[in-house]
C-alpha cells in the first residue's frame, strides 16, 4: 500500500534533474521514456542499477513455503479428525470454521505478495525504473492489504470465540472475551473503512488515471503512512491482549512455581506471534517516520504477515491442549481450595460421575464442569447425570 505512492512523496534535486531530462527527451520522441525515470531518488554516492539490483524478494517467499505447508495440512487435519469424530462447535461457525476463513484469507494474502515480489517489489526503490509500478501492480498492494485485515480478523475472532467455549462461564472472562470479540471488528473495520474511502479512487480520478491520477495518490499518500503504523499498533495490542486471557487464570492456580512454569511452556506460540507482531508494527512505523524506500522496507513487512498469521492459527490447536491443561489445573486448586466434594472422571471420557457441589458462587468450579462437560459433548457421549449438574450448576451462579 505504501510503496505504491512514495514514488511521488518526494523529489530531492537529482530527481528532479532527471525528470526534466526526460520530459524534454520525451517531447522530442512525443512520449515520454519512463523506463529511464527513477522510483526514488539514491542516497549521495549510490549508483541505482536495473541489471541485477540487490533484493529481498525472497524474505516473504521463504517465510511461505516454511510456515504455511504444515498451516494448511495440521487445518486440513482438524476439518478431518473433527468432521469424522466429533459435531464442529460453536468455534467453528456453525459449520464453516472461522479458522478455515482465516487461512484462506493468509493464503490469498501470500499469492497477492507473491505476484508482486519481484514484480517490482524487492529491490530498493532507486533500482526500480517507474515503467514497473503498473495498474496491475496498484491494484495487488490495495489487495494485500485488505486481505490481511480480513485474515486478522477472522484469526483472532476464532481464538477468542474458543476462549469463551473454555473460560467463559467465569463471569469477568466472559466480559473480557466480548470486549475482545468487538473490538478486533470494530477496530479492523474503522481502518479497512478508512483506507477505502481515501485510497480507492473517486468518481471524478478515472479521468486522469484513476488508483494511478495525481489526486489519488496525494489522498492516499497523506494517510497511508498512520494507517500503516496505526495497523501495528492495533494488531499488537490485540494479540497482548488475547494472550493475557489465559494468562490470568494461570496467575490464580494454586501449584507448584515448577508446575506454572511448564504451563507458561505451553504459551509458546503465543508468545512468539506477540514477538513477531511487535518486529512487524517496528517495520510499518519506519513508513510514518521517513523511511521512503518501501520497496525494500515492505518485504519484513509481508514476511511478518505471513509468519504471523500462520502462527495464530497454528496456535489454535496448542490453544486447545493449554485450555485443557489449565482446566485441569482449575479443578485442582478448586478441588483443594474452594469446592466441595469431588469430580471423577475417566481417561477415556467414556463414563463419568460428578460429586462436585459448588462452594458458593465459585467460577473455578463452573468453569471445570462445562469445560469437561464440552469436552464429552464433542466426542458425541450422552450423560444425563452431567446434564443435571451442569444445569444445577448455573442456577447457582445466577441465585
Amino acid at each position: 500500500m505504501r510503496l505504491l505512492f512514495s514514488i511521488a512523496s518526494r523529489q530531492d534535486p537529482l530527481e528532479s534533474l532527471l525528470l526534466e531530462e526526460d520530459v524534454r527527451l520525451g517531447a522530442l520522441m512525443d512520449t515520454p521514456n519512463l523506463s529511464a525515470i527513477l522510483g526514488l531518488a539514491p542516497p549521495p554516492g549510490v549508483t541505482p542499477n536495473f541489471v541485477d539490483p540487490d533484493t529481498r524478494e525472497h524474505l516473504p517467499k521463504i517465510t511461505a513455503y516454511v510456515t504455511l505447508p504444515p498451516m494448511v495440512l495440521l487445518l486440513v487435519l482438524r476439518f478431518y479428525t473433527r468432521l469424522k469424530f466429533t459435531a464442529l462447535g460453536v468455534d467453528d461457525s456453525t459449520g464453516i470454521d472461522l479458522c478455515g476463513l482465516a487461512a484462506a484469507a493468509i493464503v490469498a494474502n501470500t499469492a497477492l505478495s507473491f505476484a508482486v515480489c519481484g514484480h517490482p517489489a524487492g529491490p530498493h526503490q532507486w533500482d526500480i525504473p517507474v515503467d514497473k509500478f503498473t495498474l496491475d501492480y496498484a491494484k495487488f498492494e490495495l489487495a494485500i492489504s485488505y486481505t490481511y485485515f480480513i485474515a486478522a480478523i477472522f484469526i483472532k475472532v476464532s481464538i477468542l470465540v474458543f476462549y469463551r467455549r473454555i473460560f467463559g462461564f467465569a463471569r469477568y472472562a466472559n466480559w473480557l472475551i466480548w470486549i475482545g470479540i468487538s473490538s478486533t471488528v470494530i477496530l479492523y473495520a474503522v481502518i479497512i473503512i478508512f483506507l477505502a474511502g481515501f485510497c480507492l479512487p473517486h468518481h471524478e480520478d478515472y479521468a486522469s488515471g484513476g488508483i494511478l491520477s495525481p489526486q489519488s495518490i496525494e489522498r492516499c499518500l497523506g494517510v497511508s503512512g498512520w494507517a500503516t503504523f496505526v495497523t501495528g499498533i492495533v494488531s499488537v495490542v490485540i494479540d497482548a491482549y488475547i494472550l493475557a486471557i489465559p494468562l490470568g487464570f494461570l496467575t490464580q492456580l494454586n501449584t507448584s512455581r515448577k508446575r506454572r512454569a511448564s504451563l507458561c511452556a505451553l504459551f509458546t506460540v503465543g508468545f512468539s506471534a506477540l514477538a513477531v507482531s511487535i518486529v512487524g508494527a517496528v517495520y510499518r512505523s519506519r513508513f510514518l517516520f521517513g523511511d521512503l524506500d518501501s520497496s525494500w522496507s515492505s518485504m519484513y513487512v509481508y514476511a511478518t504477515q505471513a509468519l504471523l498469521g500462520a502462527l495464530q492459527t497454528l496456535g489454535l490447536d496448542q490453544q486447545r491442549t493449554l485450555s485443557q491443561t489449565l482446566v485441569s489445573e482449575i479443578y485442582t486448586t478448586c478441588n483443594r481450595k474452594k469446592c466441595a466434594g469431588e469430580f471423577l472422571l475417566r481417561e477415556d471420557y467414556r463414563t463419568a460421575h460428578t460429586l462436585m457441589k459448588p462452594a458458593g458462587n465459585s467460577a473455578y468450579s463452573l468453569i471445570v464442569i462445562e469445560a469437561n462437560y464440552i469436552t464429552m459433548e464433542e466426542r458425541g457421549y450422552q450423560l444425563p447425570e452431567l446434564q443435571t449438574h451442569r444445569a444445577n450448576s448455573h442456577l447457582n451462579r445466577d441465585s
